[in-house]
């Protein structure tokens, strides 16, 4: 039995409306755009560093 085009079109999913709100940016976005990589690469040490600091001083890191 052959479907006819109409009967197809039904079978489709209607196409959505489109949204009245705009594309949203990834978040990481913004934040590439305010801070340089290596701006970034600079707190992320300091971070890091300074969670080491507090392990060791803890007896976490190398028996402190």
């Amino acid at each position: 039995m052959e479907r006819s085009r109409a009967q197809y079109k039904l079978l489709l999913p209607e196409p959505e409306a489109e949204s009245i709100a705009p594309v949203r940016e990834h978040h990481m976005t913004n934040i590439l755009a305010f801070f340089s990589t290596r701006t970034l690469l600079q707190i992320i040490f300091v971070l890091g560093a300074t969670v080491a600091m507090k392990a060791w001083s803890l007896g976490l890191l190398f028996g402190g």
